[in-house]
């Protein structure tokens, strides 16, 4: 991640980020868990480029860093399966002047850390990162969590809080389990509703992940897809199973981009998620128990408040 973090440069395109440190990861032996993704200002999280298309509408002249920007880095790695999450925050140039956000955040993921034991209520590990935001006068975010790691499923079926959600809420009943891996990721903002939600113009995705439709296989066992869905299907059910991935990963199987709308009929969308307000967002995220210590936040999906 530090390597990575050296490239976010006032001047540089998001998507030369991005390309290097998915080349980074596949030179040293593993491969993206999901496509890299880097979130700025006010957008919170789950921006990928889909570099052949351009930049969605509304992102155009956005998408160079200039110093000053909160810069959020999100990246996962797996090798056969087993995955790790991580991503940090960083501001471009330094200069200061988001400081205390991103220490927060990391401060944030820290305390939450400490109460993963067996046996501690999952509300208690989100009411230990949200005391932390508070206290460093940010909000946490509420509806993007953490979540169980397990191998090929990236989004294991537990949530984790980043915020005291009381012990009766039905959303996160539980508490970690021995051997359990777990990503914490605590977003904070400067304020605003502490929600985020889909807003246009980048109101759709193009992360994806097969959700299991058996429609699919059942073709390719009877013959009935045409020979460049069929080579489709089978390039993306095996390279990347379960686990998410871009659009932009497939082109080489085509003359041309293929019709997302198309594809989307087939496989699942992270979508990104855009507030209803206006501040700026930090967040970190860590996976125990191998935990690895760094600032910034996660999911497929983007943020702006």
């Amino acid at each position: 991640m530090d390597g990575i973090k050296g490239e976010i440069i006032a001047g540089k395109h998001w998507n030369e980020v991005i390309d290097s440190a998915e080349r980074f990861i596949r030179r040293h032996g593993g491969k993206p868990a999901f496509p890299v993704t880097i979130s700025v200002n006010d957008m919170a999280a789950h921006y990928t480029t889909n570099s052949m298309l351009g930049p969605p509408e509304g992102l155009d002249g956005e998408m160079v860093f200039e110093k000053g920007d909160l810069v959020k880095l999100d990246v996962g790695v797996h090798i056969k399966g087993a995955i790790a999450d991580n991503a940090l925050t960083v501001e471009v140039g330094g200069g200061g002047n988001h400081t205390e956000q991103i220490h927060a955040a990391e401060e944030a993921r820290d305390a939450a850390i400490e109460k993963m034991h067996p046996g501690t209520p999952w509300h208690e590990v989100g009411a230990a990162a949200e005391q932390v935001a508070k206290d460093a006068g940010f909000e946490p975010i509420r509806n993007l969590c953490g979540h169980q790691l397990e191998r090929w499923d990236l989004h294991a079926g537990t949530s984790i809080p980043s915020y005291a959600c009381g012990s009766n809420n039905p959303g996160f009943k539980g508490s970690p389990e021995i051997g359990g891996i777990y990503a914490i990721e605590p977003f904070n903002t400067t304020g605003g509703s502490g929600m985020v939600e889909n807003v246009p113009p980048v109101d759709s995705s193009n992360i994806l992940r097969v959700t299991g439709d058996v429609r699919i296989r059942k073709a390719l066992s009877k013959g009935k897809l045409k020979p460049l869905g069929a080579t489709m299907a089978r390039y993306i059910e095996e390279r990347y199973s379960t686990l998410p991935f871009a659009e932009r990963w497939a082109y080489p199987l085509l003359e041309k981009p293929f019709s997302p709308r198309r594809t989307r009929s087939r496989c699942g969308g992270s979508g990104m998620h855009l507030s209803r307000s206006s501040p700026r967002s930090a967040s970190s995220r860590s996976t125990p128990p191998c935990v690895t210590q760094t600032a910034g936040m996660w999911d497929s999906s983007s943020t702006r408040y």
